[in-house]
């Protein structure tokens, strides 16, 4: 007999689970598991570690980036003439994107003048009584 009640049945299940998780000539399936992904997770740990190189994060260069001096290069007829087709499209699509922007910088900012006149003439209008 395990007990008088269900709580004496779990209590055992409980101590039997136990048993079986710390039980080290026979791990089980949870601690078989565990060194499988504990192996896993060093070898990932080498991979980056072999294949890191010297430079930092911040020093590594970001293909998809736009450059800062973007219309400064496209104004020089000599920078330009260095570009390969695939640097100029690139140039060309940051360019669309910085109007795109701007031109929703200059919505918003317009639309936050409109509220600020609005906000500014609707309190004159009220009356108290």
């Amino acid at each position: 007999s395990y007990g008088h009640s269900i709580l004496d049945l779990f209590q055992h299940y409980a101590s039997l689970l136990l048993a079986a998780a710390t039980n080290t000539e026979s791990p089980g399936p949870l601690q078989f598991s565990a060194m499988i992904l504990e192996i896993t997770s060093l070898g990932f740990l080498f991979v980056v570690l072999l294949q890191e190189n010297d430079a930092s994060f911040e020093e590594q260069i970001d293909e998809d980036s736009c450059p800062i001096d973007l219309y400064d290069i496209l104004e020089d007829d000599e920078e330009v003439a260095k570009l390969s087709p695939k640097e100029k499209e690139k140039l060309e699509t940051c360019i669309v994107l910085e109007e795109k922007e701007r031109s929703t910088l200059s919505f918003v900012e317009e639309e936050e003048e409109k509220q600020r006149q609005f906000d500014e003439s609707g309190d004159s209008s009220v009356n108290v009584m």
